[in-house]
């Protein structure tokens, strides 16, 4: 039978969660065999953060005990336990945890706080908005944070049609940071117009699809057209090609997924990357891919 505090409204009560009288509230969650109630007091937070370590142990329901301190994080004084909780929610975030270090997940840490205070926005404010098949998408006031595994394309730097503002590797981890931008309206002529400016850099978008697109704000388009004046640092332009460089436009559309490109040349990429797609994203290109190569032999 559980045995509960004659005031209720503390979390710390321990539970039976197979006798026939408990009844589980929908706000309330169980972590290390103690009931974390919803409702705040100051006793409940002071032992949550007194027990956070040992709390943290309770792998199954971490998540919500975070969720949990990160609603109240404004409440928490302790700036020792503020880093802790900070660090646990960028472990919960990363793909790959089998080879992380501490100092890795002081990096993304970093990055975190530094993208929160430009906006004058607190670590917190971060929320989940989604998750793909290399990554998961978090919202941090006007950036676009996506945390997952290492791609298995290149990355291209400093490209106009190429959203990431920021794109690190850490601990087989991938951090790609980008600003907002309004999907949803692309059509499939905008969508092969991307897919023909790339090819005649040389490079292949393997995944061509228009919910792939977004458009950006008037304060992102200057961003991403000054970072496109800036070299890569990787020489994706295909030798003795010539390419004319135009600035973005509110109509343009960017690419906002990173997961599948290749150079032109490099058969193995497209190979490999094709094996793992869906039949319509590989009909897509392959439809994309014969209408290029029709209207350059046209133009000859």
């Amino acid at each position: 039978m559980r045995k509960i505090r004659k005031k209720s409204l503390l979390p710390i009560v321990i539970v039976d969660e197979k006798h026939e009288d408990y009844v589980p509230d929908p706000y309330d969650f169980v972590c290390q065999g103690i009931l974390i109630k919803r409702l705040i007091e100051d006793d409940n937070l002071t032992y949550i953060v007194k027990h956070f370590d040992e709390l943290c142990k309770d792998r199954k329901h971490l998540p919500e005990l975070l969720k949990y301190m990160s609603f109240w994080s404004f409440r928490i004084k302790d700036k020792a336990v503020l880093e802790k909780l900070k660090g646990a929610l960028v472990y919960e975030m990363l793909y790959d945890k089998l080879i992380v270090q501490d100092d890795d997940i002081d990096k993304i840490r970093f990055m975190i706080n530094e993208v929160a205070a430009s906006q004058n926005l607190s670590f917190f404010d971060i929320r989940r908005i989604g998750s793909g098949s290399y990554s998961s998408a978090y919202e941090l006031g006007d950036k676009i944070i996506k945390i997952g595994k290492s791609r298995a394309t290149k990355i291209i730097d400093n490209n106009r049609l190429l959203l990431p503002d920021k794109l690190v590797r850490v601990a087989g981890n991938e951090i790609e940071i980008t600003d907002h931008a309004y999907v949803g309206t692309a059509s499939f002529e905008d969508t092969y117009e991307v897919y023909r400016d790339l090819r005649d850099q040389g490079i292949i978008w393997l995944d061509p699809w228009f919910l792939n697109l977004g458009r950006l704000d008037r304060t992102a388009l200057e961003s991403q057209n000054e970072k496109a004046k800036h070299k890569s640092e990787m020489p994706f332009l295909v030798e003795n090609r010539k390419f004319k460089h135009r600035e973005l436009k509110s109509s343009d559309y960017v690419i906002i997924d990173l997961d599948h490109f290749a150079f032109e040349d490099d058969k193995k990429t497209i190979k490999t990357v094709s094996e793992h797609m869906d039949e319509m994203r590989i009909e897509a290109r392959k439809e994309f891919e014969k209408r290029y190569l029709l209207e350059k032999k046209k133009a000859i």
